[in-house]
């Protein structure tokens, strides 16, 4: 949605809750997960991931995300350079959530 928008309040606004997710998702990376999210990372194998391996941590992926959104709502980017980072948090938005519900807990 940030890469089609083109009203600057409209573009703000959805950086500030897109800031707002990522920072609730980091503090929840590093909790205990809830038994019913670790039944459902729960599998006989672990499938092929889309991430590349290097970007595996998704706390790192979290903390560029968050770095991209910043830059982003601080409306000092050539709007050449905004877009093209809107579109590579847009790409990394959707890594993310498929690392996210991957599952990754092998059931013994």
């Amino acid at each position: 949605m940030m890469v089609e928008c083109e009203d600057e309040y409209y573009r703000q606004a959805l950086c500030g809750r897109l800031a707002h997710a990522l920072t609730v998702l980091r503090q929840r990376c590093v909790e205990d997960l809830p038994e019913w999210i670790v039944r459902q990372l729960t599998t006989q194998t672990v499938p092929l991931s889309s991430v590349p391996e290097c970007w595996q941590d998704s706390e790192f992926m979290l903390d560029y995300a968050q770095a991209l959104t910043l830059a982003l709502s601080g409306n000092t980017l050539l709007a050449r350079n905004a877009q093209d980072l809107a579109g590579l948090l847009h790409d990394l938005v959707y890594l993310l959530v498929d690392q996210l519900k991957t599952p990754l807990i092998v059931k013994q």
